[in-house]
């Protein structure tokens, strides 16, 4: 009769199951050993890379501002906060910091900022209109180095409104005096004037306008667009 082998119960690692039992979460990562926790430690730490990695900031300006825009979901809920100094911007939440100095000086008390579902805008008062070559400063950089913006030059738009609006009234007196000429020579011409107005402008496509009823009655009046212009059926536009 054959004896049946007696299996062998895995042995516990006692040292193992203390470290699983001292475990108290994320911030306890550090002060054990990573092979001895096992996926459940390794996720933790994972998520918590992921978190920090996948937030990331940009920022844009003006004469008078710069916005830094932090992509950051749901801020309140990470209890952010964000300090505004001369030269420093510094803004955390958990599993976040950001930590910037400033390319120039800023008015802090002219700059604000702003918590949205998505994202902390943050609004850096300038204090001059100098453009920013970066958001931080080098350790280079000196009050020097900054770059003026172009000048903005400001319009008139009421004295170039007035001056349009003159130009086409002259224009228009122009026109209706033209007008008031043909109408004059058309009422004062014989019978053949008129007709030889009235075929030359209506075949040529108001280009030519001729009193010559023996030159325009023999053929059809020719377009003759002004000069650099080119005539176009309306089909063919």
């Amino acid at each position: 009769m054959n004896k049946r082998s007696a299996k062998k119960r895995p042995s516990v690692n006692n040292n193992t199951a203390e470290q699983y039992t001292k475990y108290k979460g994320p911030a306890d990562v550090d002060s054990r050993d990573p092979s001895a926790l096992g996926s459940l430690s390794l996720s933790l730490v994972k998520d918590q890379l992921i978190a920090k990695m996948s937030v990331r900031h940009d920022w844009y300006q003006s004469d008078a501002k710069v916005v830094v825009t932090v992509m950051l979901k749901n801020p309140k809920e990470k209890n952010y906060k964000v300090e505004i100094k001369p030269q420093h911007l510094n803004m955390i939440a958990d599993g976040y910091e950001l930590n910037l100095r400033l390319y120039a000086p800023v008015n802090v008390e002219r700059s604000s900022y702003k918590d949205y579902p998505s994202k902390v805008e943050i609004t850096l008062a300038k204090e001059t209109g100098l453009r920013w070559e970066a958001l931080e400063a080098k350790k280079e950089t000196a009050a020097h180095a900054l770059i003026a913006l172009p000048p903005m030059h400001k319009k008139n738009w009421d004295t170039l409104a007035k001056e349009l609006e003159k130009k086409e009234e002259e224009e228009a007196q122009s026109e209706e005096a033209l007008q008031r000429l043909f109408k004059k020579i058309y009422s004062s011409s014989s019978p053949e004037v008129q007709k030889a107005m009235n075929k030359s402008f209506s075949e040529s496509g108001g280009t030519v306008l001729s009193t010559n009823w023996n030159e325009v009655s023999k053929q059809p009046v020719e377009v003759k667009p002004p000069e650099g212009t080119e005539f176009k059926k309306w089909d063919e536009v």
